[in-house]
């Protein structure tokens, strides 16, 4: 499966494959240290909330879900210092998510890669857009939340045309150029 996430300020849009209209939508909001990022559905129903809190040391923080359809809490946290490398569980599994050059990240299920994640660098009026190729059996929800629990806070309200690197660091993790996602 393809997702693609359209943000314009604190809004996002979430899109199945060439979609016209979107499957998701969400909005991120800051109050004092903390942000919380609500997804609805298009029946207007929360299927996800990301939140997070300001630290100030902030190699401790971590990224909190809740997928109330399926009943769940867990949280995002990295692994030691270098934050190229965070792990989440979820029931029986471990989920690890790999921050790599520029845009690219990977999310890997029990040791075996079932998305990749990638961002455009340059953007217009504000907006970016965000690809996620994964397998067609894994949670939207869920697969979503890695990407956005890093992307909601700062945004470029006033900026016509936006020039973003991304990670310049080398990361914890190879990239699997090799990698195709399952289909059913």
């Amino acid at each position: 499966m393809v997702l693609r996430i359209d943000r314009r300020g604190s809004s996002y849009h979430i899109y199945l494959g060439d979609a016209k209209d979107p499957i998701l939508t969400g909005q991120w909001e800051a109050n004092w240290f903390k942000r919380n990022l609500f997804i609805r559905n298009s029946n207007n129903e929360v299927v996800l909330t990301i939140n997070s809190s300001f630290r100030l040391d902030f190699w401790k923080i971590k990224y909190y879900i809740q997928l109330p359809k399926q009943n769940f809490a867990g949280e995002l946290k990295p692994v030691g210092l270098s934050k190229s490398h965070w792990v989440f569980y979820e029931n029986a599994n471990r989920y690890d998510y790999y921050l790599h050059r520029g845009h690219k990240k990977s999310l890997l299920k029990n040791e075996k890669q079932v998305a990749a994640y990638d961002k455009k660098y340059f953007h217009l009026f504000e907006r970016d857009i965000f690809y996620i190729t994964a397998n067609d059996d894994e949670p939207i929800e869920l697969i979503i939340f890695f990407e956005l629990a890093f992307n909601m806070g700062g945004h470029n309200d006033e900026s016509t045309m936006t020039l973003d690197m991304g990670n310049i660091g080398l990361g914890t993790k190879s990239l699997d150029q090799n990698w195709h996602p399952k289909k059913l």
